[in-house]
């Protein structure tokens, strides 16, 4: 028994010992390339992504949100 576990993981991790050598020759090749390149791309400023403040989001406290039933500000649930 424990020579068939051995044998076994000796295999799967020769497997994935041997997938991870690809990947850092794909990776290294990548880079050679110029396909993974680490400089960003400059970008104008109408074109950048300007992302939502969630969390004041989830707690209603965006100043263009209105609640459904005419609540005030008061209500924890932005009903």
């Amino acid at each position: 028994v424990v020579m068939g576990l051995s044998s076994l993981a000796s295999g799967f991790f020769g497997v994935v010992g041997i997938g991870i050598f690809l990947l850092g020759i794909r990776v290294a090749y990548g880079v050679m390339t110029g396909e993974l390149d680490p400089t960003p791309i400059k970008q104008s400023k109408s074109e950048e992504i300007v992302l939502p403040d969630v969390w004041s989001l989830m707690m209603g406290k965006k100043p263009n949100r209105r609640g459904r039933r005419g609540g005030g500000d008061d209500n924890p649930f932005g009903l």
